[in-house]
Parts: structure tokens; C-alpha cells; sequence
């Protein structure tokens, strides 16, 4: 167990043990009664709480101990200012847990899957979290902050940053992950070489001081992309081929990457942590008739990863059911072979499966994913006026046609391969129970004819503070709100 000598401890407040301890009582009787409409009480469900533990523990005490079971559907941290409170109320509580897409970015981090590293470190200096990666786990941002230096000071470049205080390690960490993840974010330029010209307003877009070496055609170029009116498909197009042309990360860059990607591996505090996040790695959760509920159930993060029509489409080779359990397998012996490198001192496992675990990356930010089903637009978000267009991030079918429910027979083609997929006798008797995109008022939304509930209300601050929980029994469903703590009966297929 060489690898866990020195091991740092992940602290937890007297308050929040307290808390988490006082709701595993059996006898509890909530502070707020359960609507009679339920039946009888079944589980819990809970999305997107990006680290709101006091939210999350106020909607826990509100429920009797007679709700047994409880379901969190992902994004567990980020955005909030309790990490490892989050995750040890979760693993106290016994939740079954759902990976989401931020939960996937520290599982590939952690795996060492390398523009997934630089990301999640990202990530936490743009929302002011580093506390958490130097104090609470260690890990040594001083590679960063040396190629960062004042090649991206602040006034030297024209990256968006939002740090309060590491906005030049931030406009780094930036630079690097949109290199480091090129290929994946722009598989139509795997094979794009980019000329000189081609580099020098690339560079341009990144560095305020590269502007001055562009020929007079290489600005007007420079200057309509970063204009503030809308860009034509043309300079779209060129725009995407700078950002993916560029995909080989330099000696020294790599080099900064390649020590985040150790730093999270080699760390068992972090080890630790991930696994209280992922649990047992699972993508989805069904719940059926037979065991006591109106409607079969199913909870999962996002979406079932559909066709335009309604046909289950292809992630990694597979299809629906086939495909979420298939990528369970992976993160479970991606975890399995952490765990025997930090504790064994084996990187065989870690070595022999490395391709799988690879293609963990694509989870987090993917227009692919299951888990996230949107074309992420960080490149242009970071160098390029909203007005050009540029920001919109178009959605999978799953959100676009699906949800919408406009296409009667796109409709009823998903409710049926999704039914049969999973195993549901009645493709009209079965509920998606999903989180991932907030709501503007806090409450669950309800989507392709009553087939979609959509239970993320904005828990964290970042998202409006508010929030809730779904409560699900034998006879209905109700929404637990914050911060009123008033129900809501919601409707379920059968009721529609």
C-alpha cells in the first residue's frame, strides 16, 4: 500500500458529520408532511446540486425515514463551496449515484486522461475554487503558473477568464485544454495541417501582441472574427479549422498538461474523493411497477442518445441500455485500476486498458455523450464576440426534437425503442426522470408529452439558489421546493 503512505485526509466540518449522521436515524419523522397523493413513499431524487450541501441535507431532513431510498442524478460539485462536504454526505447517506457530466471530468481527470486534467483545472480557478486543489489535496499549480508568466498576464491576451485570483493561469489552462482536446472537439480536422498564415491568426486570437505581425489580409480576417457582428458560415468554418488544426501541444506545454494528469492520479485523497462521486459508476437507474411505483421509472443525467427520427443512436458502438452499462463497465475498471496503482504499486491494469479508459474522455464535454448532448463552444466563448454567433451550443436530438414533442412520430418511435431498450412492457407508461439543465424558476419542467421530467431547479447559487426534490411513491410523484418547502403534485404518464 506504498501509494497511500502520506495519504492526505479529506476533512469534514463537526457540523456537516453531525447532520449526515442525525439522517441515517430510522425513526425520523421530517419537518415537512408528505402529501397523501404519493401513496406510499417510495425514493428521493436530486439533481445538479454543484456542491449545495446545506440545500441538500434541508431537503433530506424535510422527508421521513419511510422514504427509503435515495437517488442523486449527477453534477455533484462544482459551482459550490462544499466538494468533499457534498460527496461524504452522499456516501454517509448511502445514495445511489448517477454520474453526470461535471462527475465525469474529475473521474477522467483522475484517470490521467490528459485535456480532461488541464479542464478540471481549469475549471476551478474560472469559479474560484483552487482552495480545494492546493489545500485539501495538494496539488502544485506552479508548472502552470511558470508558463503562464507574462506571455498570458493579464492585458496580454484576449482570453475570457473569470478567476478572481489565478486570471492568468486561468487563460493559460484554457489555451492549453482547447489544444489538448482538438481532436476530440473537432474530429472533422484530425487531418487539417495549418499554414503559417494560419498560425499567425490563431496566435492573434489568443495573444493581444500577435496582432501587430499580421499581413493587411491576415487582419481583415483577424478582424472579422473578432468583430461584434454575426460571422458568415465562411469564417465559421475557418474559425473551427484554426481551433482544430492545432491540435499537437508543445514540449513545454505538454509538459504542463502531463503534470496535472500525475498530480490527480498519484493522489489517493483525490482517489478517495472521486469514488465517493461516482459510487458504483452507473450511468442510469430503472425502477419498475412491480416494485411499488405508478410508472416504470428511468433516472439518469441527461438523455438516451436518440436520431433526429427517433431511433437509439450509437455511442462508442453500442446502442441505449446496451451503451450506458457498457460505459459503467469501463468506469468501474477504470477505478478498479487506480486503486490497485495507488495501493499496489501496479499500473498493469491501468496500462493494459488504457484506450478504454480514454474514451472516458469524451463523457464530460462530448455533443456525443449520453451525459451531455451539446456542442460545448469553449474555444469560441473564450476569444470571439457573442455577437458573432458563435455561443450557441445546438443540442442532440434527445433535447431538440424529442423533448420538444412536436413530431408525433418521432415521439412515439423514441418512447417505444426507449421502452424496449430498457425493458418497459408499455413505451406510454414510463417516465425519464433527468437533471443537467437548470430551470429558471427553480421548479421541475415537464417534457415530450409528460414522458420527460426534468428535476434540476438551480440549487446552487450560480443557478439561482433554489431547487428541489422529487419524492416518488406508489399512487404519484410530488416536488419538495426550496427554499418554500412546499409540494407540488407532479404528473406521470398515466395522469397526462
Amino acid at each position: 500500500m506504498a501509494g497511500i503512505l502520506g495519504a492526505r485526509r479529506l476533512n469534514i466540518g463537526p457540523e456537516i458529520r453531525a447532520r449526515a449522521s442525525a439522517l441515517t436515524a430510522h425513526n425520523r419523522q421530517g419537518t415537512v408532511p408528505l402529501p397523501a397523493y404519493i401513496g406510499r413513499p417510495g425514493m428521493v431524487l436530486i439533481s445538479d446540486s454543484h456542491g449545495a450541501v446545506d440545500t441538500y441535507l434541508k431537503l433530506y431532513e424535510a422527508l421521513p425515514s419511510t422514504v427509503r431510498f435515495g437517488i442523486d442524478l449527477g453534477d455533484k460539485v462544482d459551482r459550490g463551496p462544499s466538494p468533499i462536504e457534498m460527496n461524504y454526505v452522499l456516501q454517509t447517506l448511502r445514495v445511489r449515484r448517477v454520474l453526470g457530466n461535471h462527475d465525469a471530468m474529475w473521474v477522467a481527470a483522475g484517470l490521467g486522461v490528459p485535456a480532461q486534467s488541464i479542464e478540471l483545472v481549469r475549471w476551478l480557478m474560472r469559479y474560484n475554487e483552487v482552495d480545494f486543489l492546493t489545500s485539501a489535496l495538494g496539488v502544485d499549480l506552479k508548472p502552470l503558473t511558470q508558463f503562464a508568466g507574462s506571455r498570458f498576464s493579464e492585458g496580454a491576451h484576449r482570453i475570457d477568464v473569470k478567476s478572481k485570483r489565478f486570471k492568468s493561469e486561468e487563460a493559460a489552462a484554457t489555451y492549453l485544454k482547447i489544444i489538448a482536446e482538438a481532436g476530440v472537439r473537432f474530429p472533422e480536422h484530425r487531418s487539417t495541417e495549418l499554414s503559417p498564415s494560419d498560425l499567425r491568426i490563431r496566435e492573434a486570437l489568443f495573444l493581444k501582441g500577435s496582432a501587430e505581425a499580421l499581413a493587411p489580409s491576415e487582419r481583415d480576417i483577424f478582424n472579422r472574427l473578432t468583430g461584434d457582428a454575426p460571422l458568415s458560415g465562411d469564417d465559421q468554418s475557418y474559425f473551427y479549422r484554426l481551433m482544430g488544426g492545432l491540435k499537437v501541444l508543445q514540449p513545454e506545454e505538454q509538459a504542463v498538461v502531463n503534470h496535472f494528469a500525475n498530480e490527480f492520479r498519484n493522489n489517493y485523497a483525490f482517489y478517495q474523493f472521486v469514488k465517493w462521486m461516482a459510487g458504483e459508476g452507473d450511468l442510469y437507474l430503472n425502477f419498475r411497477i412491480r416494485q411499488g411505483y405508478s410508472s416504470d421509472i428511468l433516472a439518469l443525467h441527461a438523455t438516451v442518445p436518440l436520431t433526429a427520427d427517433g431511433e437509439l443512436a450509437e455511442f462508442d458502438g453500442r446502442y441505449g441500455r446496451e451503451a450506458l452499462l457498457h460505459l459503467k463497465d469501463r468506469i468501474q475498471l477504470g477505478l478498479e485500476a487506480w486503486r490497485q496503482m495507488l495501493e499496489h504499486d501496479d499500473q498493469g491494469l491501468l496500462e493494459m486498458h488504457q484506450n478504454d479508459i480514454s474514451v472516458l474522455g469524451l463523457l464530460p464535454w462530448d455533443r456525443r455523450s449520453p451525459i451531455y448532448a451539446r456542442q460545448m463552444q469553449t474555444a469560441a466563448r473564450a476569444v470571439l464576440n457573442e455577437k458573432t454567433g458563435t455561443w450557441e451550443e445546438p443540442k442532440e436530438p434527445f433535447f431538440s426534437v424529442f423533448e420538444k414533442g412536436e413530431d408525433l412520430q418521432a415521439l412515439a418511435n423514441a418512447r417505444r425503442n426507449i421502452a424496449a431498450s430498457f425493458g418497459f412492457r408499455n413505451p406510454n407508461n414510463f417516465v425519464i426522470v433527468r437533471g443537467h439543465e437548470p430551470s429558471k424558476d427553480g421548479m421541475f419542467q415537464v417534457f415530450a408529452g409528460g414522458t420527460v421530467i426534468n428535476i434540476d431547479g438551480g440549487m446552487a447559487e450560480k443557478y439561482g439558489g433554489k431547487g428541489g426534490a422529487l419524492v416518488m411513491g406508489s399512487a404519484g410523484a410530488a416536488w419538495l421546493a426550496y427554499p418554500s418547502m412546499n409540494y407540488t403534485r407532479v404528473p406521470l404518464p398515466e395522469s397526462v
